[in-house]
């Protein structure tokens, strides 16, 4: 039990750094963002990645756009 708290408490850091992150490069545009999965359910595993919903207006067209302009966040 003692390790999933010390697993939470490092996510918690990891999930506000994204959201600050994402406020920082997509503000004003950004609209939403959702942590979703074991993250968010509180079960993660030692290594998981963390699922992340992010909803922004004038997002560019295309996965490749979309991924440099994610750059910035991650």
């Amino acid at each position: 039990m003692m390790l999933l708290a010390m697993y939470m408490e490092t996510f918690d850091h990891l999930v506000q750094a994204l959201e600050d992150a994402c406020a920082a490069a997509y503000d004003p545009r950004l609209r939403a963002l959702v942590v979703f999965g074991a993250v968010a359910r509180g079960t993660p595993r030692p290594n998981p990645d963390i699922d992340l919903l992010l909803v922004a207006d004038g997002l560019p067209l295309g996965r490749r756009a979309w991924v440099l302009e994610f750059e910035a966040v991650d």
